[in-house]
């Protein structure tokens, strides 16, 4: 058995220990998708939470964040040579996941705010300054990138060649406040501004799949990874 045998070997036992799933006959392939109810395993997001926590206790690696432990998913249902070189995350519940968990199995969490022009709707807010939604979003994507950009190690040219999948299912919807339906702007006009304010100027592409929006802007971006398209990429789930 090779190295790589071995740790798809481990890494399948551990999600069926993980997410208490019964091994399945035939066994599962290293190109098989195991999240989504058409599949034989049906995982869910909440299985991802508890495959990345014992992914933490199992090897000592720290996933930051949902995207993160959705990207080291999506490439453990396909098995290609494609790995996550950096991650960071902006949240109202927390600066890292654990912490985001923590505080939701806490406590109830009280909102933050509620929508202007929405009524009583409440939500969560990062606290972030200023009037505008937009520039409160740029900075956002700022402070998040320049920690993304020392993890990442690349070097400026190439950092601002990176192509961005954004994943999202409410996009510009914090525009809101700001002067509702006429406020928002298209999906791919936003996708562009977050890309803007990662330093990022190669393509970039927008897709809602509602709650597997994040799910989906990895498997694009693996995709490209993947088959020699590109060598790294940026992709961002993002809720607002």
């Amino acid at each position: 058995m090779t190295p790589r045998d071995a740790l798809i070997a481990d890494l399948t036992a551990l999600i069926l220990e993980a997410t208490e799933k019964a091994p399945v006959a035939p066994p599962l392939s290293p190109e098989e998708a195991i999240f989504g109810t058409e599949t034989r395993l049906a995982l869910d997001s909440l299985d991802a939470l508890q495959v990345s926590m014992a992914l933490h206790k199992r090897y000592g690696v720290r996933l930051t964040d949902s995207k993160e432990s959705r990207g080291s998913l999506a490439a453990k249902t396909r098995m290609t040579g494609a790995f996550v070189r950096a991650c960071a995350l902006a949240s109202a519940l927390g600066p890292d996941l654990e912490a985001a968990v923590e505080r939701l199995a806490g406590a109830p969490a009280v909102p933050a705010r509620n929508t202007k022009i929405g009524g009583t709707w409440p939500y969560f807010a990062i606290p972030i300054a200023g009037k505008d939604w937009r520039k409160r979003a740029e900075a956002i994507a700022r402070s998040v990138a320049e920690s993304l950009r020392r993890e990442a190690a690349l070097a400026p040219a190439r950092w601002a060649e990176l192509p961005c999948v954004v994943g999202s299912s409410s996009f510009s919807v914090g525009a809101w406040d700001d002067g509702g339906w006429a406020a928002l702007e298209p999906s791919f006009e936003f996708s562009r501004r977050l890309a803007r304010g990662f330093g990022v100027h190669g393509p970039v592409t927008a897709v809602s799949t509602t709650c597997t929006s994040g799910f989906s802007a990895l498997d694009i971006a693996l995709g490209l990874v993947a088959e020699g398209e590109f060598r790294d990429a940026l992709v961002l789930g993002a809720e607002f």
